[in-house]
């Protein structure tokens, strides 16, 4: 297996939804100049895309405005997997 270059790894965090979650994520983006995006929204969680070497700073931030994470992990299908057994009570 190759890996691939640093700079090009994604990682995908899993918040729980919350009311103000998407000013918060604006305001990390313009504050801090962090490259998230996010990527989709799955019953009471949400799933954002960040480079993996801003993965620790995003989540101290999040801890910071009281968001609650679930995981983090490298792949989008992984993520929707997590979510989805969570909701089923798995």
């Amino acid at each position: 297996m190759v890996v691939k270059d640093k700079i090009g790894r994604k990682r995908y965090v899993i918040v729980y939804n919350t009311d103000n979650l998407s000013d918060i994520l604006k305001h990390i983006h313009l504050k801090f100049h962090m490259n998230l995006r996010f990527i989709l929204k799955l019953g009471h969680y949400s799933i954002i895309k960040i480079p993996h070497y801003e993965k620790n700073k995003f989540l101290e931030l999040l801890m910071e405005f009281n968001v609650p994470t679930m995981k983090t992990t490298g792949t989008l299908k992984k993520a929707k997997e997590i979510i989805k057994n969570k909701e089923l009570g798995h």
